[in-house]
This record gives structure tokens, C-alpha cells and sequence, in this order.
């Protein structure tokens, strides 16, 4: 028998069009922070979500950083440079006299 009302797409999913049948999980790069969404939102530059379905994205820890928005994967900073703090979308050149020899450097020694 059928139903006689919708149900809302659960967070971290959404259904584009009206008459949908299911609700799409929102791909990495992507969330949907409330019930009843009809689009994914990207991450924004800085932070990432890595998994299909999340209902919200994760700031790039110290020593990574994400560029663009809809990132699935933030990237270590090159040796040379450093992210001094969360949500880093580009990092920072070591200052002349310093330097950071790994990847991933939170600072310059």
C-alpha cells in the first residue's frame, strides 16, 4: 500500500527533483547539513569531507591545506612552508632564516 506522506531526505543526503523515490547520498567534497535538502553544499576552501553522505565538513588540520572548495582531501604543505592553523587554504613560505624540512610543518624552525 502506499504512503500517504513524504519523508524528508535524511542530513548528509538529498533528492534534486520532486516525485523522487530515494535520496542520494551528497558525494566527498560535498554536505548537507539539514533534512529536506535538495543540493549538496561544497566544503569550503580549507576543509574537506572525505566520505559519501556527510552532514558536515572537517577544517584542514595544522600543516595541510585545501584551495578550492569541494575538497575530499586536504593536502600537506611542502617542505619549505607551514599552516600554522586549522582551515588553511594556502600555505605560508618559511620566513628567510627559518626553515621546515618535512612535509606537513605546523612552523618554521
Amino acid at each position: 500500500m502506499g504512503s500517504s506522506a513524504c519523508d524528508w531526505c535524511a542530513t548528509g543526503s538529498f533528492a534534486s527533483q520532486s516525485g523522487a523515490g530515494l535520496c542520494l547520498l551528497c558525494p566527498g567534497g560535498s554536505y548537507a547539513p539539514v533534512e529536506g535538502t535538495t543540493v549538496c553544499t561544497s566544503c569550503p576552501a580549507g576543509s574537506l569531507s572525505t566520505g559519501m553522505g556527510s552532514s558536515a565538513c572537517d577544517w584542514c588540520a595544522t600543516g595541510s591545506f585545501a584551495s578550492q572548495s569541494g575538497a575530499g582531501l586536504c593536502l600537506l604543505c611542502p617542505g619549505g612552508s607551514y599552516a600554522p592553523v586549522e582551515g588553511t587554504t594556502v600555505c605560508t613560505s618559511c620566513p628567510a632564516g627559518s626553515l621546515s624540512t618535512g612535509m606537513g610543518s605546523s612552523a618554521c624552525d
